[in-house]
């Protein structure tokens, strides 16, 4: 006689909350000999069904109800490649990607006022984009490596929401403790500014996730996270006050080298103090936009405003500025939120860097 879905849940849940003792011996007319010999394997066998019956159960109901029983999510290639984007080097330093993950997020509320021809940004740039009208919004922080210091700058969300469900991520605590980063030799921190997506990692647990490391701030994003225009203390910023207790923490304001070849450039606009970080080694620059760019259609456009810039007509100013410098360097750029972080800033806009 077969048996269908729902009496395949009727017989693994009756299983699921039976008692494991009052199936595990056999009948008082048994010979004791009998029940010995059987009972340590029976035992085996049960101790196995009633590990995975409740879960067999759970898996059921779903499919009956017309749910999709959860498995573990194959990942495919492609999605593997979504959130590992390799490394370059500029001169002896070498820089790597530490990427969380992405989430899509809607292009309708990206650019205000504007008609953009998305259909021709995506035929540019479809890596950019993901399913309908959205755009691939990751989450990177990268590390620093030269002959004198290690710096990271940003930390990634850690263990704070990324406000729109993944596509695909990985756990902070194991994007954050790769191979690519001890965290013990971590000396400088640099936030380029206080949203959690950019400073959410830097502690764990309320300690600092880098004991050994200096913390960078600009004095005006820290002013500006304590009360957000009223609205209470960012989460980032109130997870960092332990910095201030172990004196990790530094609030300096000019523009200048962190550590040799590594500087930090006042850039405002997205928030009040937020910085970008320009990497030099010989003839060789990598700037590190921080928020300066959510989108490579600002590239060619820096002056189209973006939803997300708390001042969006200084924002625009900071970003002409330095693509500008940019263009004219030939200097490689790493994006914080692009689905390929680093590319070249040419006259037409964005080329991604192989």
């Amino acid at each position: 006689m077969g048996l269908d879905a729902a009496g395949l849940v009727e017989i693994a849940t009756a299983v699921s909350v039976a008692r494991p003792d009052a199936l595990a011996h056999p009948p008082a007319a048994r010979t004791a000999a009998a029940t010995a010999t059987a009972a340590s394997s029976r035992s085996e066998i049960l101790r196995c069904v009633f590990t995975f019956a409740p879960f067999v159960a759970s898996v059921l109901r779903r499919w009956t109800a017309g749910g999709r029983p959860w498995f573990p999510r194959p990942v495919s290639p492609a999605t593997v490649h979504a959130v590992e984007h390799g490394s370059v080097r500029i001169g002896a330093i070498g820089v790597e990607v530490l990427c969380q993950g992405w989430a899509p997020l809607p292009l309708g509320e990206e650019l205000p006022g504007l008609d953009v021809d998305w259909a021709a940004e995506r035929a540019l740039r479809p890596w950019a984009f993901g399913d309908g009208e959205t755009w691939q919004w990751h989450v990177h922080a990268f590390v620093l490596r030269s002959p004198s210091a290690t710096v990271m700058v940003d930390s990634g969300l850690g263990p704070f929401d990324p406000g729109a469900p993944w596509a695909e991520s990985r756990p902070a605590d194991d994007v954050l403790a790769s191979p690519a980063v001890e965290l013990d030799a971590v000396r400088h921190v640099i936030l380029t500014h206080l949203h959690t997506d950019h400073a959410g990692g830097a502690m764990r647990d309320g300690e600092p996730r880098f004991p050994n490391a200096r913390y960078h701030v600009h004095p005006a994003d820290w002013a500006h996270f304590e009360t957000r225009d009223g609205r209470g203390e960012s989460a980032a910023r109130y997870a960092m006050r332990r910095l201030v207790d172990l004196d990790m923490l530094s609030l300096e304001a000019d523009d200048g080298e962190i550590a040799p070849g590594v500087a930090v450039l006042h850039s405002p606009g997205h928030t009040p103090g937020h910085r970008s970080v320009l990497v030099t080694d010989g003839d060789d620059h990598l700037l590190l936009t921080g928020d300066l760019l959510h989108l490579p259609a600002q590239v060619a456009h820096p002056d189209w405003r973006s939803s997300h810039d708390l001042d969006a007509d200084l924002a625009c100013r900071s970003r002409e500025t330095l693509l500008t410098r940019a263009r004219e360097g030939s200097w490689t750029v790493g994006v914080s939120h692009f689905a390929r972080p680093f590319g070249l800033v040419h006259p037409a806009g964005w080329r991604s860097r192989p």
